[in-house]
């Protein structure tokens, strides 16, 4: 008989640190991705946000405008007054929010642009107002008007 030695089948302690290098890299690189996929997706949920916030903001202005017959801004009180003989609404506008009575609105926008018969005015009744965004919403602008009525017309005198 001869002696033989048996040889298992296996493989050698450098094949195994060669695999452990190669997936520790490959892991890596996924946990990088991943985070990478994670921010990408937050910045996503951020802007549809405020683009929701706006989008609300501006439907609400829109119809509180419409619906008032009478709209009146302050240049000392930095307030828009919206009124009709049985109710009235104020608009605040802040740095960073706009209050809406008692409602607050986190919208930044820059500062109106108020008009009364298509010229630009700093107080008074008002039948357009422009509103532009910060540049966090891509300076977005959007006009809203409204027809004056023959109220606000005889008031006014011209």
């Amino acid at each position: 008989m001869t002696n033989q030695i048996l040889k298992i089948k296996a493989f050698t302690l450098t094949e195994l640190l060669v695999v452990i290098a190669i997936s520790s890299i490959v892991v890596g690189l996924a946990y990088s991705v991943l985070g990478l996929i994670t921010q990408n997706v937050q910045n996503i949920q951020d802007n549809y946000s405020d683009a929701t916030h706006l989008r609300l903001f501006e439907e609400q202005f829109s119809v509180d405008f419409q619906k008032f017959p009478t709209v009146n801004y302050s240049d000392y009180t930095k307030a828009l007054v919206l009124s009709s003989p049985l109710d009235s609404i104020t608009y605040t506008f802040e740095k960073e929010v706009v209050l809406r009575g008692e409602d607050s609105i986190f919208i930044v926008l820059k500062e109106p642009k108020y008009y009364f018969k298509g010229k630009a005015i700093s107080k008074g009744a008002i039948d357009a107002i422009k509103f532009t965004t910060s540049d966090s919403l891509n300076n977005r602008s959007f006009f809203i008007f409204k027809y004056t009525d023959a109220l606000n017309t005889m008031a006014d005198g011209n």
